[in-house]
């Protein structure tokens, strides 16, 4: 499963890294830039989440991978059970 996980706007993406204080002003534009790319590419994910509170995306992201995990581990038990009808 592939999550997509955006700031609520491009403007918090760029306070968010200017409060860590860790990069340049030149590395902080080359970020922005790459973060601009990336998000370009979206529609490739199966899941797009805002990370506008992050123990809220913590939780979808969490529920996102259990029910990835059940539909598996459920589809699996299925096709055993569904041959067991068939043989």
């Amino acid at each position: 499963v592939s999550i997509f996980i955006l700031p609520p706007s491009i403007q918090e993406l760029e306070r968010r890294l200017r409060a860590r204080a860790q990069d340049s002003e030149d590395i902080l534009q080359s970020r922005m830039k790459e973060a601009k790319s990336e998000i370009s590419h979206f529609e490739e994910y199966d899941f797009i989440l805002v990370n506008d509170d992050l123990n809220a995306t913590y939780q979808k992201i969490k529920s996102i991978i259990e029910a990835k995990r059940v539909s598996r581990y459920k589809k699996e038990d299925l096709n055993s059970l569904i041959s067991q009808f068939l043989s």
